[in-house]
């Protein structure tokens, strides 16, 4: 389903029996603290991550952190993949800083 017209869950039921606003940030910050711990990831790899992750949500008014952890892990299962790091400079190339053909290169932005 397009993100776009994604019904996104307005509740979240916690392990404690509390419920709270969903808040997707959440699970960009809980990718990124996991991604640093293990030195596997960084903050875009976490974003570009929980992009996947938000169309596995079930639909609905509520879910639970279960079910956020299994489309967390459903979405690390899957291939992703992650542009190359983009030159410091678009002009590295022009000044043989890097090598390579000496076409301007644009930064990459995670979507």
């Amino acid at each position: 389903m397009d993100m776009q017209t994604q019904s996104w869950p307005r509740w979240l039921n916690k392990r404690d029996d509390s419920r709270v606003a969903f808040d997707s940030s959440k699970i960009e910050r809980a990718i990124e603290r996991a991604g640093a711990a293990t030195g596997e990831l960084g903050a875009a790899q976490a974003h570009i991550l929980t992009r996947a992750v938000l169309p596995l949500l079930p639909e609905g008014p509520e879910l639970t952190v279960e079910q956020v952890q299994d489309c967390v892990e459903r979405a690390l299962m899957e291939p992703v993949t992650f542009p190359p790091p983009a030159p410091i400079s678009s002009t590295a190339n022009a000044t043989g800083g890097c090598g390579g053909s000496g076409a301007a290169w644009r930064m990459w932005q995670p979507p």
